[in-house]
């Protein structure tokens, strides 16, 4: 998987498949080799990027739809969870170093 599959819903039969393994294999090598479980390798993949694309000032709704999110407000509120603040603020943190006006309070 590389970062422009983000969108795609990446399951772990998807990814056991594109690997050629099962997904009981694909979860045990996960887990004891990285630590994590695949989907949350994916979700902090895609969370990753995500900040990564707000960082350089792409719209909140545009990095939502190319992490594969359908809606804002769920992008939105795991990107929260994940990283303690809201992507708005990464945005607007963005602009107003970039010399431009705030739009977000």
């Amino acid at each position: 998987m590389c970062k422009k599959n983000l969108d795609q819903a990446w399951d772990n039969a998807a990814l056991a498949k594109q690997l050629h393994i099962t997904t009981t294999h694909l979860h045990r090598l996960c887990t004891q080799h990285l630590g994590e479980t695949p989907n949350k390798i994916v979700f902090r993949m895609k969370m990753n990027q995500a900040k990564e694309l707000l960082m350089h000032g792409i719209s909140v709704g545009e990095v939502a739809r190319v992490t594969g999110y359908q809606e804002i407000a769920s992008f939105s509120r795991r990107f929260r969870q994940h990283f303690g603040y809201n992507p708005s603020q990464v945005l607007s943190k963005h602009l107003a170093s970039a010399g431009h006006q705030q739009i977000w309070t």
